[in-house]
């Protein structure tokens, strides 16, 4: 087949002619085209600097609020004894079974003899029953008298402290029942105030001859009720250790955690009965002594410790 040449002038082909035809630009081709897209670029970047501006001034208002609500709001302070837990169902095998392990502590630690304590007999504690009733003390309150474990007889010269500042006593003696249930809290003005021991409230240690730690049975919470005994053998404030009104399982337990990590140490020195705590000059030397010397509380080596007790007290207390 015969080829044709190539033209050129008015003659070449129209592929020629369309790709060597100059391009035009988009300002040549549409001037106002050009304009809007840039009016639209302008206001995209308008946008965008607004809403950083608007996220910029809620931050500040944000942090404006909350200097104001921690500067002149601010919600008070709370504490171990403020602190109003949940309380659980009463269960008196529960109750019983954590206020004999505190008692069971103080032996394996030489704060008391094991001869001082008494356990339940099989048909329960001896109680006087009719002053209880008379004394307007409910069922409830009776039956986990009986099951309480508590000191066999206590003379002055074996009054022991069962938490710092509250000294623990016979809960079924008729002096106890009849001076727990008569107590009254003196108030700041040191004027008597109503009873605060209510017909389900077995009291469990005593102050002063003083009802002072207060287990009720009906919702099941611990309270202290006393005034006039506020600060324990070493000067600091029992509030730090009981409580206004709090889930009495909950309380037992931070009880028994306090003796065995040591925030409280049961103090026996020649005979002399106390609770040791950290603002006493003797607690550092002797909480190393016992965890470290004595392996407190896993592998404790109770029948040394038993031996050898009186003579660290003695000369830990020594300046």
């Amino acid at each position: 087949m015969a080829e044709f040449p190539r033209q050129t002038g008015r003659g070449r082909n129209f592929a020629d002619a369309a790709t060597s035809e100059p391009t035009l630009t988009t300002e040549q081709a549409s001037p106002g085209l050009s304009t809007t897209l840039n009016a639209i670029s302008l206001r995209r970047i308008m946008a965008g600097m607004f809403e950083g501006l608007l996220s910029s001034i809620a931050a500040l208002v944000l942090v404006t609020l909350f200097f104001v609500r921690s500067k002149f709001f601010r919600s008070p302070p709370t504490s171990a004894s403020s602190i109003k837990s949940t309380p659980s169902a009463y269960d008196e095998d529960t109750i019983v079974s954590l206020i004999d392990e505190i008692y069971r502590i103080l032996i394996r630690l030489s704060y008391i003899p094991s001869n001082f304590m008494q356990y339940v007999p099989p048909k329960g504690n001896t109680l006087n029953e009719p002053l209880c009733l008379s004394r307007n003390l409910q069922p409830r309150g009776i039956a986990l008298l009986k099951r309480l474990p508590q000191p066999v007889q206590l003379e002055p010269s074996q009054e022991f402290e069962f938490i710092p500042g509250s000294k623990a006593c016979r809960l079924t003696s008729d002096d106890a029942i009849r001076l727990g249930r008569e107590v009254r809290e003196v108030s700041n003005e040191k004027k008597a105030t109503t009873s605060h021991v209510g017909p389900h409230d077995v009291v469990l240690t005593m102050s002063s001859g003083n009802a002072d730690l207060v287990l009720n049975t009906q919702d099941n919470t611990i309270r202290t009720i006393s005034g006039e005994h506020n600060t324990s053998s070493s000067g600091e404030a029992k509030s730090r250790y009981l409580v206004q009104r709090e889930d009495a399982p909950t309380v037992l337990r931070r009880f028994i955690s306090d003796y065995k990590n040591l925030v409280w140490i049961p103090c026996n020195r020649d005979g002399l009965r106390h609770i040791v705590t950290s603002k006493d000059q003797e607690y550092l030397k002797v909480k190393k002594i016992l965890s470290e010397g004595y392996d407190w509380p896993h592998g404790f080596r109770q029948e040394d410790w038993g031996r050898h007790h009186n003579r660290i007290w003695r000369e830990s207390t020594r300046t």
